[in-house]
């Protein structure tokens, strides 16, 4: 005896939800869920919210990363600037010293090309701690939308 019964025809509504994570050419993160016809309009956008809200937050956690990336090589680039920076200070010290100790009247003033050069190494660095503190800042208020995020979702 053969069964020739069918699967019901089960009308469903098909929900799929695309949200970028990196710029409108960047990687997406896709929601695809299926609902039974009768789910009422209010199910289906409490489901849709809360994808949402997930996808905001790993959109926010991709952004920290790249933020946290970006910080790290601001940081090298700081501490980099600042050991040159103790190297001129120590040689223009060392300069100094000997003009000092050379026993000449004047006092010791730096050549303009030294002067300029440690002129344009101080905004430099001052540029680059600031970017370094602005990164902090950023990577800061975004993990706070991830708590305030998780917070929410919690509710």
């Amino acid at each position: 005896m053969s069964d020739n019964t069918q699967e019901p025809n089960i009308p469903i509504i098909r929900v799929s939800l695309n949200f970028p994570l990196g710029g409108p050419h960047g990687p997406q993160l896709v929601f695809e869920t299926n609902f039974l016809q009768d789910v009422s309009a209010e199910e289906i956008g409490a489901v849709v919210d809360k994808v949402e809200r997930v996808a905001t937050r790993q959109a926010l956690k991709g952004e920290i990363a790249a933020k946290q990336s970006q910080l790290a090589l601001a940081r090298q680039q700081f501490d980099t600037m600042s050991r040159d920076k103790a190297r001129v200070a120590d040689r223009y010290n060392r300069l100094a010293q000997e003009h000092t100790e050379s026993g000449r009247k004047n006092p010791f003033k730096l050549p303009a090309q030294e002067a300029q050069h440690e002129e344009t190494l101080n905004t430099s660095l001052a540029t680059s701690r600031d970017m370094v503190e602005r990164l902090e800042r950023e990577i800061a208020q975004l993990i706070g939308l991830v708590d305030a995020g998780l917070q929410q979702a919690a509710e």
